[in-house]
């Protein structure tokens, strides 16, 4: 139930319990509009554990900030002592906790350092106040006032009092070994209410930008190198588009103080999705994990690895340009580096010339010698048919068709692919008169 408003009338009796309710109503208030404002509004800001504590059979919390899910904003390390646990040797796989007493209505909020057995939500702390209005005063003097220090403390969650207390959990214990030496859980990774305060996910998201720019910049050469601006797949171009809006707006965010990591997961599944277009065989994005407040450890590794996964992916280029050399009497020659083309690819042959595109179909495949460089003259001397080659109907869509120009498929015969794999490249001579012939050699990825 929210706290109601102290009513304040003229000459009216006033005692604690007046500023107590308050002070309640007002915390409550700026909870609940807190709520209201943002989703997931709870986590660490800032996080360290003392490894070196670890060996000593403490798991030490040395400094935190952040807010609870209850709304508390909360400090640790800052003129704060640190916060300890006791690990017993022999003890496996248990989750830390960060706890603090919750408010109860009509129980005790405050105790003294002292008073054992009473969970309270603050220990009375003496504190020396001076008055910062009378400091020019000479005898200005300190004032002993009484303030509530959180009582804060680690915990794990099968405790059977958690139950009354807010938590957040902290760490995860993978075991404690005979020598006292703490091995925490290093996949494990507590709740960030804002992205800088972890190095996993600031990792992640500089990751993201260093793919984006790595794979933007390839595509880009890739696409306006010598020789072929105007000639890339479609596919391309739109994946450089997508890659060229998706790069800045990633730097954004890394520029971003305070930046909830809800966001950065957002931006990271629309680039997953976008990507699947290019990644997928079904061309539709595979079931992407919810975002989990609670359990970034878990939805942020899963949504990298399919981001990853999809970057990596867009770097394949679908179909390869050969480039023809010219050499003397009349053979062009096109290396092969990579011989995996030979076994996975479609080989395509694009002629244009200034005759007749029938003749020219009807014709090259009769006047063209198709071989290896070391038996391409044997082919020529000896009139021996070589790799065939036929006229496709269209032409196929991962190259760009042009008006004016043929398109045909070379016919191996696995000998023929066998002594390619054993050579250099393949060699192509044209006999006969072909007026203003250009040749392109094609390998598309099947």
């Amino acid at each position: 139930m929210l706290p109601e408003r102290v009513i304040w009338t003229e000459g009216m009796g006033v005692s604690p319990v007046h500023f107590q309710q308050q002070d309640r109503h007002v915390d409550a208030q700026l909870r609940m509009r807190g709520a209201m404002l943002k989703p997931h509004a709870w986590g660490f800001t800032e996080f360290l554990i003392d490894e070196q504590y670890l060996n000593l059979g403490k798991v030490v919390l040395s400094k935190a900030a952040g807010m609870l899910p209850d709304g508390t904003l909360f400090e640790i390390g800052h003129g704060q002592p640190p916060l300890s646990l006791d690990i017993v040797p022999g003890l496996t796989g248990k989750r830390i906790m960060l706890a603090l007493p919750m408010a109860v209505e009509g129980g005790a909020e405050t105790r003294d350092e002292e008073t054992s057995g009473l969970s309270t939500r603050y220990i009375r702390t003496p504190l020396r106040i001076r008055d910062h209005n009378a400091y020019k005063e000479k005898n200005s003097s300190e004032t002993g006032i009484l303030c509530g220090r959180f009582d804060m403390r680690l915990m794990f969650e099968e405790d059977s009092d958690l139950k009354g207390y807010v938590t957040m959990p902290v760490a995860h214990v993978v075991e404690c070994r005979q020598d006292k030496s703490v091995l925490l859980d290093k996949e494990f990774m507590p709740t960030f209410l804002h992205l800088e305060g972890s190095p996993t996910l600031t990792g992640y998201l500089r990751e993201i930008i260093g793919l984006l720019t790595h794979r933007a910049d390839h595509i880009a050469n890739r696409v306006s190198s010598a020789g072929q601006t105007g000639t890339a797949e479609l596919g391309d171009f739109m994946l450089l588009q997508c890659l060229n809006r998706m790069e800045p707006l990633f730097r954004h965010l890394d520029r971003t103080p305070g930046l909830h990591p809800e966001e950065f997961y957002r931006l990271l599944l629309s680039l997953a999705g976008e990507l699947s277009t290019f990644s997928e065989r079904g061309k539709r994005p595979n079931d992407l994990a919810d975002y989990d407040h609670g359990a970034q450890y878990h939805c942020f590794p899963a949504l990298m690895e399919q981001a990853r996964y999809a970057l990596s992916m867009v770097l394949e280029q679908h179909a390869v340009l050969l480039s023809l050399q010219q050499r003397k009497n009349n053979v062009q020659l096109a290396p092969i580096h990579d011989k995996n083309l030979l076994s996975t690819a479609l080989f395509v042959l694009v002629a244009q010339a200034d005759m007749d595109q029938e003749s020219l179909r009807a014709l090259l495949p009769k006047q063209i010698k198709i071989g290896t460089p070391e038996n391409i003259r044997e082919l020529v001397n000896t009139h021996l048919p070589g790799v065939k080659i036929h006229p496709m109907p269209v032409a196929p869509r991962q190259i760009p068709f042009h008006a004016g120009k043929s398109y045909f498929q070379l016919d191996f015969t696995s000998q023929q692919r066998a002594q390619l794999e054993a050579s250099t490249g393949c060699a192509l001579h044209v006999s006969g008169t072909f007026p203003g012939l250009i040749l392109q050699l094609w390998a598309i990825k099947e």
